[in-house]
């Protein structure tokens, strides 16, 4: 390949995620501009909760996200720490990105780390033993959690 046509696919590729860049910001406006509410039950029952009456490690994800779009970011981080912080993260990397074409490589781009994806991997395993440990442990379920902080929440509204 000559040197002509690798700067013109990276060219395409940087274009590309540009354009899934915007795309992404682009939903994430109209979903709270129109105030949409996406369905209670998007997924499926997690089979080991109904099988085990344990969470999994993924357990309260669709939530989270659902609350973040919506708004609700402490009650996300109680639904999944996961997806705050993965979003952070992308959100890191997208707006680097962005910068650093923009100002045409003068300001340098933010790229994943190993150390990233192990810190991902942590706050999944933190957030798994904790939640299992207020279930099994205190019988404190993230659903009870969620309505008691929600409802304290709406009383300091007040």
């Amino acid at each position: 390949m000559t040197d002509g046509h690798a700067k013109e696919d990276k060219k395409m590729t940087k274009g590309r995620l540009i354009s899934a860049a915007l795309c992404f910001i682009t939903f994430f406006i109209v979903v709270n501009l129109l105030d949409i509410r996406l369905q209670e039950n998007i997924s499926p029952k997690c089979l080991l909760r109904h099988f085990t009456g344990w969470y999994c490690p993924g357990c309260g994800g669709t939530r989270a996200l659902r609350n973040l779009l919506g708004g609700n970011v402490l009650i996300s981080i109680i639904w999944h720490p996961v997806v705050i912080a993965a979003s952070c993260l992308a959100w890191t990397y997208l707006l680097s990105f962005s910068l650093s074409c923009i100002s045409r490589g003068k300001i340098l781009q933010i790229k994943p780390r190993l150390w990233h994806f192990y810190a991902i991997i942590c706050i999944i395993l933190m957030s798994f033993v904790i939640k299992n440990l207020l279930l099994q442990g205190f019988g404190i379920s993230t659903e009870v959690l969620v309505e008691k902080i929600q409802s304290f929440l709406y009383n300091v509204k007040q």
